[in-house]
């Protein structure tokens, strides 16, 4: 009898249990819509994305990224008509898009619309060829595009529109990578090449004007050093080192900014002329190259957000100083 009782109440449990299951499960939900405001813009011109899906459920904007695959870019909760509406990725490139609907407790895909592609170009031809670029180093360490990278300045020696120019190169590379830069403003710090962790905290890239007295490294002509710190696939402490002493013209001044920024991010020079990141400013490269451009893309937001040292599968290492005039 005990034993007939408990096979009774085991299977009474496993309805009930069942049963459960059956009303947590979600319902069936619309299909989601998607559609684009415009598929060929500029670099600054911004692209919607839109359309409708489930009401009231949380829909979820993605891009395809090389690292991560569908990578969540932002999400809202649909209107009681299903309607909705995002920005587009507005960074350098070809992007692939598409929109989910979510459970509301569980990030579980419960539909997706088809995929859109918005392509995002300059507003010039880039001279040279795509492929005239290299990595300073380290191919596999970034910066994670998908924080904010800040940076200061000591401006104590620097000429006259400076800092203002320094800020352009950092908003123009941001605007083809899709990193946030954000500026904290001036500091009295001088980079020392050789050190790390001395930073204010908070802050990622420091830059500072010296002298060849100051740091060897500026003498015999060279005009900057760009560089970083390298450790487990992950660049920080970067720094751009400008030469008070080398009266340039502002104009070169701001191709070597950019040039520099590209070693703060990893990438070596390039083979030619064309190139802004060639090891000499010139008028054949005032404007970003072809090699500049895709170059820069491999480092930015379309890789995907930084995954940890462990997931990608690094072993500890020492930090190492990577940097180039």
């Amino acid at each position: 009898m005990l034993r007939a009782f408990l096979a009774v109440l085991l299977t009474a449990t496993q309805i009930a249990l069942l049963s459960a299951i059956a009303d947590a499960a979600p319902a069936a939900v619309s299909p989601i819509t998607i559609y684009v405001s415009d598929d060929s813009v500029r670099l600054g011109e911004g692209v919607t994305v839109y359309g409708k899906g489930p009401a009231r459920r949380r829909l979820v904007l993605q891009l395809l990224t090389s690292e991560n695959g569908w990578q969540e870019m932002s999400a809202l909760t649909a209107g009681q008509d299903g309607a909705y509406s995002f920005r587009a990725p507005a960074w350098l490139g070809t992007h692939q898009l598409r929109v989910v609907a979510q459970d509301a407790l569980v990030p579980i895909a419960l539909a997706s619309s088809t995929t859109r592609r918005v392509t995002v170009k300059m507003s010039y031809q880039p001279r040279g060829q795509a492929s005239d670029w290299t990595w300073l180093s380290d191919r596999g360490a970034r910066w994670d595009p998908c924080r904010t990278v800040t940076y200061r300045i000591n401006s104590s020696a620097s000429y006259q529109g400076a800092t203002d120019d320094i800020r352009s190169a950092f908003r123009q590379v941001g605007l083809v990578t899709g990193f946030r830069f954000v500026y904290l403003g001036t500091t009295t710090k001088q980079i020392t090449r050789n050190k790390y962790g001395y930073y204010p905290v908070g802050t990622d890239i420091l830059v500072d004007w010296q002298s060849p007295r100051d740091d060897a490294g500026l003498s015999g002509g060279v005009a900057a050093i760009g560089g970083h710190w390298v450790q487990d696939g992950r660049r920080f402490n970067g720094y751009i080192l400008l030469d008070r002493t080398n009266a340039h013209p502002r104009g070169i001044w701001r191709q070597v900014m950019n040039h520099e920024l590209g070693h703060v991010l990893g990438l070596g020079h390039a083979r030619t002329t064309s190139q802004q990141m060639y090891g000499a400013a010139s008028s054949l490269n005032q404007l970003l190259g072809a090699g500049d451009l895709a170059a820069l893309g491999r480092v930015g937001a379309s890789q995907g957000c930084l995954k940890s040292s462990a997931d990608r599968g690094i072993l500890g290492s020492k930090p190492a100083r990577i940097d180039s005039p």
